[in-house]
């Protein structure tokens, strides 16, 4: 063992020295002879993961299951020899970070399939992660140790390997561990993958910061000079610190919509904490700033009172410090802190600390001893994985919920609820209760009555007004956010009747296809319909509207569903007019030939003849040989049809303002479609506009998301297609 492993550490009552030093002589000649990309001996890396963990206090069998952690997946270690040789609570921590681990893809024959299959198996690693945190937090400590040092040891990979790596650490892993309390972690974590995952705007943030901070310093230490003078005249003990702002924290505030890269917005670049030894103290050193400085009222907040729901605590002020400049001041005690900074890892050590009389292996389990706001965290995780119903809804709840950035409001009574951003009063109405959510009738934030449909903001209070026989609606699918919401309304939406559902989605669908310009009734009658929904796995076209109906399929999903796949070209005979929009499909891949009896070219109107041995001969629509050919084999089907522009004509209605044409065009051009014309029709003594756009789509089903998001551009009434 090397002989610094312990170096200023203080360990843990309890704390089995001897076990973690026999794990890492067994862990040593374990990966004997390996080594990392870097070229160091593959020991440093579980050596690294484990002073980590042993930084964050954590017990013994974690430090020893931290050492150990790789030998089941990189060596002919079994787990069961784990078990034998260091017990089965460690053996079951190796288990599951190895677990984590597991990557198969000797199925896969080509390099797209195994392309999908990372994907799909990082996903399924991805869930792993959260059904075992679910069950042991102490496994996603040990992950968030190893991804935190591989993050300090990621120049030994290639280029695009670090950038992906770094994406996922800020999209998953920094957020997992902010949403476990353990500030520290997440903020190494970011500092570490930013530069790699946006470097232009790492060295243009870099750049401009280390001025500012300089001079923020040299602020800093005169404010701390006059708190430390004033604390001393109030007899309160406590110590007063300077803390930069984390990179990435920064970067996220300064591009910011209301911020937009302006330095001079941010006035914590460099924040003051202040620790004291009592929560008494913490609220005499609050009096004593504020009676030194003047606060900002609406910027007092107090987290011990009203922790966060991930188990945060502090009080935060802001105040007008010398020269008329904003300080950010945060009071906090030594064991609020720790918590603060290391989370769930943190109370694990405080518990262990008073508990005297538990046996090693209760002191050590983190099952038991996580705070309660943070095993309610994991009980939801655990509860929310067994009511989802397909893989695409885990995924995309999973980020939503767990993963985003939340916010917190109140209700009437003060208690406080943590919600994603966009939230509605309809999902705070759920999260309360779900006979709350299926009664909603209505809902005041911050004593005034708002739609239902009003995103939340944090610190909002909100009352939801509920009647005795009230129902979830359909509508509401539309607005909410959190999979729980979503969950009990599409329930309740399954116990309608088949007949209802399907005549509420058929309405639904039938109002988005005349957006796009359609007529169901017209559509309905085309086999071009019903091989369409055969293909996406509906028996018949009311399966499809009763899904619409239930919530399971969105109105544009359905739209997607009826026009969005390949329109497969039908036999003359079968076909009372030329489809719509003629693609390659089943014949793409045949020989072309130009028929010398009519000779087409690009710009004809033309019919193609499927031949026994020559492929596709393409004719003129008009071309008097085409009678004497056999019907089954000729097709409406244009083989340079990729060549070839659809245009597609939508008009769009709104008030006229400067702006308005730029803001279309910018809509247009985020979705990557062309324009190309567009006319602006406005009658004098009318604010109303007419602009009728020509656009080249590349797939007509896109167009009624264009439409929904044109529809969300301020001040426009209304968009759609017009032939």
């Amino acid at each position: 063992m090397p002989k610094d492993f312990f170096k200023d550490i203080t360990l843990p009552q309890g704390f089995d020295k001897k076990l973690v030093e026999k794990a890492y002589k067994f862990a040593d000649a374990a990966h004997k002879g390996q080594k990392r990309k870097s070229g160091d001996p593959y020991i440093t890396h579980p050596l690294a993961v484990a002073r980590i963990l042993l930084d964050l206090k954590m017990g013994h069998n974690v430090i020893t299951a931290a050492l150990l952690h790789d030998v089941v997946e990189d060596t002919d270690i079994s787990v069961e020899m784990v078990e034998k040789e260091f017990g089965s609570d460690v053996a079951s921590l190796v288990q599951s970070v190895s677990n984590l681990r597991k990557v198969d893809f000797s199925m896969y024959s080509n390099p797209e399939e195994v392309e999908r299959a990372v994907l799909d198996v990082r996903n399924e690693n991805l869930r792993s992660l959260f059904m075992a945190m679910s069950e042991d937090v102490r496994v996603v400590i040990i992950k968030l140790a190893d991804r935190l040092h591989n993050m300090q040891t990621l120049k030994a990979l290639p280029k695009k390997d670090q950038q992906r790596i770094a994406f996922e650490t800020l999209n998953i892993f920094s957020p997992l561990a902010l949403r476990l309390g353990m500030g520290e972690i997440k903020g190494s974590l970011e500092d570490l993958a930013f530069p790699i995952a946006y470097p232009t705007e790492y060295k243009k943030l870099k750049k401009e910061a280390n001025r500012r901070y300089k001079a923020a310093d040299r602020y800093v230490l005169k404010v701390k000079r006059t708190i430390n003078d004033e604390l001393k005249k109030a007899k309160v003990e406590a110590k007063v610190e300077g803390r930069a702002k984390h990179i990435y924290s920064l970067y996220k505030k300064i591009t910011r919509a209301d911020i937009d890269w302006d330095f001079d917005k941010v006035y914590d670049l460099v924040a003051i904490r202040i620790i004291t030894s009592s929560v008494e103290d913490c609220y005499k050193v609050l009096g004593t700033i504020h009676s030194t400085f003047r606060p900002l009222p609406d910027k007092i907040k107090d987290y011990i009172a009203a922790p966060k729901p991930n188990g945060y605590r502090s009080i935060h002020t802001t105040v007008f410090g010398p020269e008329g400049k904003i300080v950010e001041i945060q009071i906090r005690t030594e064991e609020i802190h720790e918590e603060a900074e290391y989370g769930v890892a943190s109370h694990l050590h405080y518990t262990e600390e008073k508990s005297k009389g538990k046996s090693s292996a209760e002191l050590d389990e983190g099952r038991v001893f996580a705070s309660e706001k943070q095993t309610k965290f994991l009980r939801q995780i655990k509860e929310w994985q067994d009511s989802v119903e397909s893989y695409d809804e885990y995924l995309e709840g999973l980020k939503l919920e767990f993963l985003d950035d939340r916010i917190y409001v109140f209700s009437p009574q003060g208690d406080i609820f943590d919600l994603p951003v966009g939230a509605t009063p309809v999902d705070f109405a759920y999260d309360v209760h779900s006979d709350i959510g299926d009664r909603c009738t209505g809902a005041k934030v911050n004593g005034k009555i708002v739609p239902l449909d009003t995103k939340l903001q944090t610190r909002d209070v909100v009352e939801i007004i509920t009647v005795k026989n009230g129902t979830p609606k359909r509508a509401w699918l539309d607005f909410v956010k959190t999979s729980k919401a979503k969950q009990h309304i599409r329930g309740y939406l399954r116990k309608f009747n088949y007949e209802k559902n399907a005549e509420e989605g058929k309405a639904v669908v039938e109002e988005e296809l005349e957006i796009l310009g359609y007529s169901l009734d017209t559509l309905s009658e085309t086999e071009i319909f019903n091989s369409l929904t055969d293909e996406s796995s509906f028996k018949k076209v009311e399966d499809l509207y009763a899904a619409v109906g239930e919530g399971l399929v969105t109105r544009r999903q359905a739209v997607k569903i009826i026009l969005g796949k390949p329109f497969i070209p039908e036999p003359i005979k079968k076909v009372t007019k030329r489809p719509r929009k003629a693609q390659k499909a089943d014949l793409g891949g045949l020989k072309v030939n130009i028929a010398p009896c009519c000779k087409p070219d690009k710009n004809s109107e033309v019919i193609c003849y499927v031949t026994r041995n020559k492929g596709l001969t393409v004719h003129r629509k008009d071309c008097s040989n085409l009678e004497s050919l056999e019907e089954e084999r000729l097709y409406y089907y244009n083989p340079w049809r990729d060549e070839i522009k659809d245009i597609e004509k939508i008009e769009v209605l709104a008030e006229n303002r400067v702006g308005l044409i730029r803001d279309i065009s910018n809509v247009i051009a985020s979705y990557g479609v062309n324009i190309e014309k567009i006319t602006n029709e406005h009658k004098k003594g009318s604010s109303l506009s007419r602009v009728v756009l020509a656009l080249s789509m590349v797939e007509l089903a896109e167009l009624s998301d264009l439409l929904h998001a044109l529809k969300d551009i301020p001040d426009v009434s209304g968009a759609k297609r017009i032939k």
